[in-house]
This record gives structure tokens, sequence and C-alpha cells, in this order.
């Protein structure tokens, strides 16, 4: 027997395996093109459109306050995170679950003394941004065009320097 055969006891006992694995695979339900799939709910909350007064007042708030850790477009700064996909943010509707973390801090959040509406505004503002898909404000800039070099400034040769008079 070479080394690269299998033994027939070992074929014997694979066949009955294989046997049953492809009749339950050929067995188990399947889906029908015919059929559709039931509708899945969006992967993020679908918000309406907020009053562009309170947009205003919440960038405003949200920019003395909040971008220098989680950045302009609260996708995360310098030492804070992304705020646009944490769930907090994705339950929150006026600002009911950002209010204590904005009024009672976390660790290393400041808490910050805003009121109600200030807090509705800064939510407003954050969930203005568009959370899931394609979002082309998020997207690098094109490539630049390869760089060419200038071309090389015609060399003259050097005239040899003076002697000096001893």
């Amino acid at each position: 027997m070479n080394s690269g055969a299998v033994s027939q006891p070992f074929r014997d006992s694979v066949k009955p395996i294989c046997r049953v694995y492809l009749a339950r695979s050929l067995s188990s339900p399947r889906s029908s093109p015919s059929t559709p799939s039931p509708p899945s709910p969006p992967a993020f909350p679908e918000r309406p459109p907020a009053d562009p007064a309170s947009l205003e007042r919440g960038k405003a708030v949200y920019g003395v306050h909040c971008t220098f850790c989680h950045g302009v477009d609260a996708r995360g700064g310098s030492g804070g995170p992304n705020l646009i996909r944490t769930s907090l943010v994705l339950n929150d509707r006026n600002g009911e679950l950002i209010g204590p973390v904005i009024r009672e801090g976390r660790e290393g959040m400041p808490k910050f003394d805003l009121n109600p509406t200030q807090i509705s505004d800064i939510a407003a503002f954050i969930h203005n941004f568009k959370v899931g898909g394609y979002d082309i404000s998020r997207n690098p800039p094109p490539p630049s065009s390869p760089v060419t070099p200038l071309p090389a400034k015609p060399t003259s040769p050097k005239p040899a320097p003076a002697a000096m008079p001893v």
C-alpha cells in the first residue's frame, strides 16, 4: 500500500457520513426566489429633519464644549470617542439619554452645566449626521495627480576659484 492511498476501511466509514450530510443538505428547507423575505428594519434610526435654528444653536454649543474631544463631526477627536454610532446616541431621541452624560460627565469627560434646551440642541446637531451607508462627506479626497519633478537646471561648469596670493 503506498503512502498516498486511503485504506478501504477508512473509505467505507466515510461514505455513510457523506451520504447523511448530503441527504440533510438536500432535504433542508430553502427559501425559494419567488418568496420575498420580510423587509428588515434599518440598521440605524431614520430621523426626521431637525429645526434649522435648533441645529445652528446645537452646532454652536457643541463647538464650544465638545469639538475638541469628539471632533467637528462627532466622529472622534483628540481623546474623545466617536459619538455617531454609540448605542447611547442611537437610542436617544431628544437628548434624554445624552443629557445625563453631559450634565454628570464620565471617566475622562468633564461635566457641563447646560440647560435642557442646550442639551436638546446638541442632540439635534449630533443626530443630524448621517450614521450608516454612503456618506460623501467622509470620503477621502481623490488622489492628486502624480507629482512630476521640475526639470533640472542646466549646470554650467563653475569657474575655478582664483588663486590666493601668498
